[in-house]
């Protein structure tokens, strides 16, 4: 099954079989004997940690796809250093401080 960008994506799929694992489940245990086939009794211990751990991975994914993105989503984005030309190879150059710390800035301490 495919996520909300369109990639597929292996946490849906084991939800989706999941539900229906234990929504089946459910189903059959309504009776306890269909022809010579016997039905065991809804365990709901079994069936929530079954479904409750996948659904647990569901979540974990959709957080860190929200926080750090999806992996499967290409970068789009080009950054163009305002030092470099616009023509030709792009060059991208970091601060040298990651917090912004440059001499003569008075937001930084400088010791």
């Amino acid at each position: 099954m495919k996520d909300t960008t369109g990639y597929p994506s292996v946490t849906i799929t084991f939800l989706f079989v999941s539900f229906w694992i234990t929504t089946l489940a459910y189903v059959l245990s309504i009776v306890s004997k269909i022809g010579p086939v016997e039905i065991r009794p809804f365990d709901v211990g079994a069936c929530g940690a079954y479904f409750g751990i996948i659904f647990s991975a569901y979540i974990a994914r959709r957080y860190t796809d929200a926080r750090w993105g999806n992996p499967n989503v290409p970068v789009t984005a080009v950054v163009v250093s305002p030092q470099q030309p616009a023509v030709g190879p792009v060059v991208v150059t970091p601060p040298a401080d990651p917090l912004g710390a440059q001499p003569g800035n008075p937001n930084t301490n400088q010791g």
